[in-house]
């Protein structure tokens, strides 16, 4: 369903740091429920994590939609969180503590969707 990528393309910082604030007491669906519908409505979808200057592309397939939605829905959300890993080193610590936030929420609270496809 999802894909996500690292890209020589830029494209916007997510979140913009001004919006930082807007995500407080959020959880880590919350953090990935904006490029992912950006993903399925087919717009440009190049996000930089923090200013990481790591650059990914998340795309949405639909050859895809026949396996388990929720499984590959998982897939995606662990393979986002593995690529903000990575690119946490190169962040200022104002979105170093930001993504960490929503890394622990993942390992403590797992990936809860208000709605899972």
């Amino acid at each position: 369903m999802f894909n996500i990528n690292r890209s020589l393309k830029k494209g916007v910082r997510y979140p913009d740091k001004e919006l930082l604030d807007d995500y407080h007491g959020l959880h880590f669906a919350d953090l990935i429920s904006t490029p992912a519908v950006r993903a399925m409505s087919g717009a440009d979808n190049t996000i930089e994590f923090g200013d990481s200057g790591y650059w990914y592309t998340i795309t949405f397939d639909l050859s895809l939609i026949s396996q388990s939605r929720k499984e590959k829905l998982m897939e995606f959300c662990d393979k986002f969180a593995q690529e903000i890993e990575i690119a946490l080193p190169r962040m200022s610590k104002k979105y170093k503590d930001f993504y960490q936030y929503f890394l622990e929420d993942k390992k403590k609270n797992g990936v809860k969707f208000s709605v899972v496809p």
